[in-house]
């Protein structure tokens, strides 16, 4: 087999490969085995039917199933060879292949750049003064109230946003309902959204035991085809209305929700929790500074397909947190050019930190990537065992010791960092 690599561009690579007939005559033949065994023409049994006739009628076909058998193979073999590690699949292209005579083909593929890193030690980056206002202090007690709130009956009383509503309701298609648009004992929290667009609104104001007719309209990316962009009449039967009940600040609600015995204690216990999550987030800036101005003036060109799967990765995660389908977010032209633009810092930072990971030889020990296995299974609440065998079923195993080195390198990068406070400097005007 010939294999020619050409450079097309930093992360481009161009494989020209040739196999020989002798080394593609052993698919041939069993490409012919396969049809013979399974062609069947008038006059002749199944197996009985002459090569010569086979290859007369199925010469098309036969080359076509010979190509697919033997590019994956002899690709993989060209990598070996040339000792390219590709980034994504190949585009391949300039097939050529004729019974009798050489496959001839040529696979375009992406590989990380080349790349050395240098002067990552002691970057400079300057730490901003965190406090906690007591605005903050008292809009987290409200939350804790919010949380701990109990939704209690209330008879005689109209629903009102923030509500909960406990209804049954049917959806007539066409006139008459539907037993997939039927839902019992459903609770509505008014003004959350939670139902269908439109509901909310309509059900405020409603008194239990009433029934109310509501259109609805259903969304275009429906799953139900044939409901999507239509308007159905819901007829809702109102079976109670719960209020929100929020506990009073006192001594008995601080005790409920911390160690503390007094308001006061709990006031002084939030503030410290705040300010450590305001601390933390700040040193998780500043480590990520660091990365970034080390990234920033290394000028590289970035393998479009890891691109491509960042951005890919993002949307799905912006998909679940938001509850939006992919396919409206990826429609705004402004929002998919922030995407990428976050796609490509992401994925050039990930880059230089693996050269500095090798660089400086930082890697995963076993027992460190046991630790992580540990932590994320008492997340879980599953064993060690659970999830590293769901982590090699899913392919993952390898991502994940990746993103434990990463961590190690930022964290050292961290320390090698010349951290100035920024609220000791003077200004001078």
């Amino acid at each position: 087999m010939k294999v020619n690599v050409e450079k097309l561009s930093g992360c481009k690579r161009a494989l020209t490969v040739e196999v020989s007939p002798e080394v593609v005559r052993p698919t041939v033949e069993g490409v012919y085995e396969k049809f013979g065994q399974r062609v069947t023409l008038p006059g002749f049994r199944r197996g009985k039917v002459p090569r010569e006739i086979i290859e007369r009628r199925f010469r098309d076909e036969i080359q076509e199933e010979v190509i697919k058998e033997m590019i994956p193979t002899t690709y993989r073999q060209a990598l070996a060879e040339t000792h390219l590690d590709p980034v994504g699949l190949p585009t391949v292209e300039e097939v050529f292949f004729k019974l009798g005579e050489p496959l001839r083909y040529r696979a375009v593929v992406e590989v990380k750049p080349p790349l050395e890193v240098k002067d990552y030690k002691g970057v400079t980056v300057s730490r901003k003064m965190v406090e906690v206002t007591d605005e903050e202090v008292e809009d987290h007690i409200k939350a804790l109230q919010e949380n701990t709130a109990e939704y209690v009956p209330m008879e005689g009383w109209p629903a009102l946003a923030g509500d909960r509503v406990i209804v049954d309701a049917q959806g007539f298609f066409e006139g008459k309902p539907r037993k997939d648009l039927r839902v019992e004992n459903f609770t509505l929290e008014l003004g959350a959204g939670h139902f269908l667009p439109g509901v909310d609104e309509r059900l405020t104001g409603v008194q239990k035991g009433e029934e109310r007719d509501v259109p609805v309209t259903f969304p275009p990316d429906d799953p139900r085809k044939d409901l999507r962009d239509r308007e159905i009449s819901f007829r809702f039967t109102v079976k109670e209305i719960k209020k929100k009940k929020v506990p009073p600040l006192d001594d008995s609600f601080a005790k409920a929700v911390s160690k503390g015995e007094t308001v006061r204690e709990l006031r002084e216990k939030v503030r410290e929790q705040l300010l450590k999550q305001k601390e933390h987030g700040e040193e998780q800036r500043l480590k990520w500074e660091v990365v970034e101005k080390i990234a920033a003036v290394l000028p590289f060109e970035l393998p479009e397909s890891l691109v491509q799967r960042e951005m890919e990765g993002m949307l799905r995660e912006l998909s679940y947190s938001l509850g939006a389908h992919p396919e409206r977010l990826e429609g705004d032209i402004s929002f998919r050019l922030k995407l990428e633009e976050s796609a490509r810092k992401r994925v050039k930072n990930t880059l230089v930190l693996e050269v500095i990971a090798r660089q400086e030889e930082i890697a995963a020990e076993p027992e460190e990537v046991d630790a992580e296995v540990e932590g994320l299974a008492s997340a879980l609440n599953q064993t060690p065992d659970e999830v590293k065998a769901h982590l090699g079923r899913e392919g993952r195993m390898a991502a994940f010791t990746a993103n434990l080195v990463e961590r190690k390198t930022i964290d050292f990068l961290f320390t090698q960092a010349r951290i100035l406070d920024n609220y000791d400097l003077i200004t001078i005007p």
